[in-house]
């Protein structure tokens, strides 16, 4: 989901986002005596309006069932079976029938229901103030707010204890997905330049 690129003038250094599903980044700055909480990529649910407006405008159906959910508008032939499908997220790598349900048999269908496009973001990177960056998916959204989720990270002194937290506080608050975090750290230059003189 994320790329670090090193910018054109000196100390800049620029984050590219691209998002497809709803996984989702988010970044801790440091402001003053606070934790700043920075959401850089939108999750892909069918609710979303773009998203809705894309697939009814392509013959689906989206409908709240638990969740928002997308759906073909009459049943489908996959795998020898006739099933009238649903999916709770607008964009996704897999879901052939998703992507071509016209193929399957699946009548007033004009295109793909699902999208593999990914939404590209960039953002610019301050080394000295954004202390890190937290890659999850949504069975951790699903319980945790981008703030709780930034609180947990902060308590912990390396990126993997606090990416086992995160993960280990969602399934405390019953989240039923599947959790799966990553964590991010950096350091500024003059850190790590420090610490290579003292590793020679």
């Amino acid at each position: 989901m994320a790329g670090r690129r090193r910018g054109g003038r000196r100390g800049s250094d620029r984050l590219l986002i691209a998002n497809l599903g709803d996984s989702r980044a988010v970044i801790c700055r440091q402001q003053g005596h606070h934790l700043g909480v920075f959401r850089l990529s939108d999750d892909h649910k069918p609710g979303r309006p773009d998203e809705q407006k894309r697939i009814e405008g392509n013959g689906g159906v989206v409908d709240m069932q638990g969740v928002w959910r997308v759906f073909t508008p009459g049943p489908a032939t996959f795998g020898g079976r006739s099933l009238l499908w649903g999916l709770a997220v607008s964009r996704a790598f897999g879901d052939l029938l998703m992507k071509e349900p016209q193929r399957y048999g699946c009548t007033g269908c004009t295109g793909a229901l699902v999208s593999a496009m990914p939404e590209i973001t960039t953002c610019e990177l301050n080394i000295s103030e954004d202390r890190f960056l937290v890659l999850a998916c949504d069975g951790i959204w699903d319980v945790l707010s981008d703030e709780e989720a930034i609180t947990v990270c902060s308590e912990h002194k390396t990126a993997d204890q606090a990416a086992q937290a995160l993960v280990r506080r969602a399934f405390e608050l019953g989240s039923d997905d599947n959790l799966t975090a990553v964590v991010i750290g950096w350091q500024p230059e003059e850190a790590t330049e420090e610490k290579k003189q003292r590793l020679d």
